[in-house]
């Protein structure tokens, strides 16, 4: 059985204002930050050979190393990692191998070695170019990104991936367009586009209040950002994700194709052989701990996720494979939904080859939570 393998490492220097996930400090200078880091990548290392020693029928073909910070951590470290995984299952030979970077790490020492190590895949968390939207979101770093992705793109041999950010308060289309033609005049393979999220509990959250129009002047924001990366030859192939032809991140599709993972480290989720479980969140909680946790859903639940998992794709949703992963046809308060909502022009459906597809118009991507709901909600 192919499956990817995630592994969580989330450890940052400090949290940005917007930022809701659990991390936890990290300092490289601290003794005690560095015993912790030690503890923490052994745990892992124990981790992934005791779920081996019971399931050796893994072949794992994309691995991603996400946080949290990846980058600040010694890449001696995620080589043992790597190391471990190579050791304990079978890895293909054209495995997808990727590492987050931010900026404040990005130097040509810290990507070289991260190629080195083996990552065929780096994504850079620009998030933003100018220094005034990075300070008004409380972005932690104070890094210079035009340096860092002048640094990023002048190393060879890994394929490179930008975040970034869209609709933060105060940005202008002239003001987003700027940016991303900057970005793009360095031709980034693969492009991921997240519309801003005011998180609750945040300390954004507490020091802003947003302005009445502020939703839809996100998504006219992001409809620019989709035509933009449109007109420069970035397919989106998700919802927020947008990638030069044969580009597209593998790892981050078993998620939307509902496929098998493995998720290793704090707070990592797995799903495998139709099972889900995931970690403890905290890390000592993760350390301590003589098991996962079991992720009991109930059918309904299963359909109602895979519905919003398919639909994010641009290919969105086939008739022929729902009913392949559950047994079952498509139930008439589903069809129902997906009648009115192709009426209302926020679905568009689709007939080829003995099988039928919808998948979320422009207008649809904009209330595409509602339509999730719509479709689901006799599931739940």
């Amino acid at each position: 059985m192919k499956c990817g393998v995630y592994v969580h490492i989330p450890f940052c220097r400090a949290k940005c204002d917007y930022c809701s996930f659990y991390s936890i400090p990290f300092d490289p200078r601290s003794a005690d930050s560095k015993d912790l880091l030690t503890t923490y990548i052994n745990r892992i290392v124990d981790e992934i050979v005791s779920f081996a020693t019971i399931h050796d029928n893994c072949t794992i073909d994309t691995i991603y190393f996400g946080g949290g910070t990846p980058s600040l951590v010694d890449a001696a470290h995620l080589s043992a990692i790597l190391a471990t995984i190579r050791n304990a299952f079978q890895v293909t030979d054209e495995c997808e191998i990727t590492i987050e970077c931010n900026p404040e790490d990005c130097t040509f020492e810290t990507i070289s070695s991260l190629v080195d190590i083996g990552a065929n895949r780096i994504t850079l968390g620009v998030q933003n170019v100018f220094s005034s939207f990075r300070s008004h979101i409380g972005r932690a770093s104070n890094a210079d990104v035009m340096r860092a992705l002048e640094i990023f793109f002048s190393v060879d041999g890994f394929i490179r991936c930008v975040d970034y950010i869209v609709g933060i308060p105060g940005q202008t289309g002239i003001l987003l367009r700027n940016e991303l033609r900057y970005i793009i005049q360095y031709s980034p393979q693969h492009i991921s586009a997240y519309l801003f999220t005011v998180e609750p509990g945040s300390p954004y959250h507490v020091r802003h209040t947003a302005p009445i129009d502020f939703d839809d002047t996100q998504l006219s924001l992001f409809d620019e950002a989709i035509d933009m990366f449109s007109a420069f030859e970035y397919t989106q192939y998700e919802i927020s994700n947008f990638a030069r032809d044969g580009f597209q991140s593998r790892h981050n599709s078993k998620y939307w194709n509902w496929e098998p993972y493995l998720g290793f480290g704090a707070g990592a989720h797995s799903f495998f052989n139709g099972i889900r479980w995931h970690n403890p969140t905290d890390v000592f909680g993760y350390i301590n701990a003589a098991e996962s946790i079991l992720d009991n859903r109930s059918i309904g639940h299963q359909k109602a996720e895979y519905v919003l998992c398919v639909l994010r794709r641009s290919d969105g949703l086939s008739f022929q494979n729902f009913s392949s992963t559950f047994h079952t046809c498509i139930p008439d308060h589903m069809m129902n939904a997906i009648d009115r909502h192709c009426s209302m022009g926020t679905l568009e459906r689709r007939h080829k080859e003995g099988d039928s597809t919808i998948r979320l118009t422009r207008a649809g991507i904009h209330v595409m939570d509602s339509v999730v709901y719509d479709l689901t909600e006799g599931f739940l």
